[in-house]
């Protein structure tokens, strides 16, 4: 094993991130699990959808509503992502 100044040193682990928000009304805190969407184009149904969520899934179900927007979505498998996560879209229409 070598020794002195060619001894093999372990990298320093970096410190882990935290994340911080800061908000408009001058409020601030920690921002972990915290997920922002552009919502544009999202209509009352996408918040209808938002509202009836459970609070632990609204973050993922943003997450396919935004998805749902894409030109190349894949519509089988929102829907089945919407329905994993408690999301009944056949309350909501053509959607």
């Amino acid at each position: 094993m070598p020794k002195g100044k060619f001894k093999r040193k372990r990298a320093p682990k970096p410190p882990q991130k935290v994340l911080s928000y800061f908000a408009a009304d001058g409020s601030y805190g920690n921002a972990e699990g915290y997920v922002l969407m552009e919502t544009t184009y999202w209509n009352e149904v996408d918040w209808d959808i938002i509202e009836d969520t459970s609070e632990m899934f609204r973050p993922i179900v943003s997450r396919l509503i935004t998805e749902s927007y894409e030109l190349d979505a894949d519509e089988s498998g929102l829907r089945a992502a919407f329905e994993r996560y408690g999301v009944d879209l056949s309350k909501y229409g053509d959607f």
